[in-house]
């Protein structure tokens, strides 16, 4: 190997062997992981834990939260303020954060994604990474509401869709959502992270078939196992659109 090519390598191992002590770990903690309001409720609070070894600026905002498809829109509100916006944290220590719901929903439930961004440091000897956190907050109308979601899986293209439509008043939850052929081999979806369907939205996954098990009219178990709107049930494949 040329000489001129060891030194770029051990150059370059130098430089990441340099690096890697300096970068600062951050490590934030917030309970609870999501709030629900009324125009009974209308304040809550979160708990933010420092649980590094160094203090931690944190910046919090609340946004309302749109949903279109599988994309997951935070859109500035008035309707939802939080007490403090920075908050200082030390090592260790903890910092509460106040909600106040100013503008409480009546007839339809609205959502809203509180926002904790980690600002880094900007001292030059060490490198910090922005971290980011969004807790769901629910503002749940004066009449009982409850999701309904329907199922239904679709051809588009050469992709296998499974669809999720929640025809509800209220959000609905997927958590752990697995499918599986009528043999019972089970089937690799590729879609959002977030479990969360809003009302009158849908999700759509990507049904992973390289054995090609699937034609229309074959059956999907599809189990959504909780830790709410548990369901198990059978949905056929659709003819290509």
């Amino acid at each position: 190997m040329p000489s001129n090519i060891i030194f770029i390598r051990v150059l370059m191992l130098a430089v990441l062997w340099a690096i890697v002590p300096q970068a600062s770990a951050q490590a934030l903690a917030i309970v609870p992981i999501r709030q629900d309001l009324s125009s009974v409720h209308r304040s809550a609070s979160f708990t933010l834990t420092n649980t590094s070894d160094k203090p931690t600026l944190i910046q919090i905002r609340g946004f309302s939260w749109i949903q279109k498809g599988n994309d997951d829109n935070f859109v500035p509100t008035s309707k939802l303020t939080v007490s403090p916006p920075f908050a200082t944290i030390p090592p260790g220590q903890s910092q509460t954060v106040r909600l106040l719901l100013r503008d409480p929903a009546t007839r339809d439930e609205e959502s809203y994604r509180i926002v904790f961004d980690q600002i880094p440091d900007r001292g030059v000897n060490h490198i910090q990474l922005t971290v980011r956190f969004t807790v769901p907050v629910f503002s749940l109308s004066n009449t009982p509401a409850h999701p309904d979601v329907r199922w239904r899986i679709e051809r588009q293209g050469n992709d296998l869709m499974l669809v999720a439509a929640n025809q509800g008043l209220s959000h609905s939850m997927l958590a752990n959502l697995s499918a599986a052929t009528a043999g019972g081999e089970s089937l690799k979806l590729a879609g959002p992270g977030m479990p969360y369907i809003l009302a009158g939205n849908e999700r759509r996954w990507v049904i992973k078939d390289p054995r090609h098990l699937l034609n229309t009219g074959s059956r999907v178990h599809v189990i959504n196992p909780g830790p709410q709107d548990k369901s198990d049930q059978w949905v056929n494949v659709g003819p290509s659109n």
